[in-house]
């Protein structure tokens, strides 16, 4: 999502579009709920969106996405076709292979980002919501912890079976708006995947209009 949310805001600034959407979802192949759940398939089955507008109003929306450098030579998650065990139903299954130190990778990538994407649009992390996807359950409090935040200044997607994974950040913002928890304070994104690979921006609330 933020990788479009970046051609997005290079779309809006140069005129080329009005408005964009952007568009995320996730579901098992089958299109069968109860096929991915007996599967162990990790992702909720649903769709998000947000649509993006160019605001004249300086110092409102997103600011520049900050994208992590690729570290690691291995990958953390590795997926393929294990011939020795295809059977009858070989050409439906893959074989996904997580390394030990994935999550606390991912952890340590994402508040590395989240302080370098902060410091370069002057934000204080300790001011803002932060906002991240679920590459594993307890990733948001962690990277939460490893800024000296607690946990509750993290917010992700709730109420849903599985990860919500593509659109976990779109949901999370819209649960969030919906409690009253975002109001007119920065908002820090960050989402971070096997690579290990992490993005983040810096999101500031457009004050409300004057009725």
């Amino acid at each position: 999502v933020l990788d479009a949310v970046r051609v997005a805001g290079d779309s809006l600034a140069t005129g080329s579009a009005e408005h964009v959407l952007v568009v995320s979802g996730d579901a098992h192949p089958s299109n069968d709920p109860d096929r991915a759940r007996a599967a162990g398939f990790p992702y909720a089955t649903m769709g998000a969106a947000m649509l993006l507008h160019r605001d004249p109003r300086d110092g409102t929306g997103f600011g520049r996405v900050c994208s992590s450098p690729v570290t690691d030579t291995a990958p953390l998650v590795e997926g393929y076709a294990d011939g020795s065990r295809m059977g009858t139903g070989g050409r439906g299954t893959i074989t996904v292979r997580r390394a030990p130190r994935t999550d606390a990778v991912l952890a340590d990538l994402a508040a590395a980002t989240v302080r370098a994407c902060a410091e370069a649009q002057h934000t204080d992390p300790r001011t803002a919501l932060l906002i991240a996807s679920q590459p594993h359950p307890g990733f948001p409090a962690e990277v939460a912890a490893r800024l000296g935040l607690p946990a509750d200044a993290a917010a992700t997607a709730t109420g849903v079976d599985g990860d919500p994974h593509t659109s976990a950040l779109t949901l999370a913002y819209h649960q969030a708006e919906t409690a009253g928890r975002i109001g007119e304070r920065p908002v820090v994104f960050v989402a971070a995947g096997a690579g290990p690979a992490c993005s983040c921006a810096v999101y500031r609330p457009a004050a409300p209009t004057p009725r």
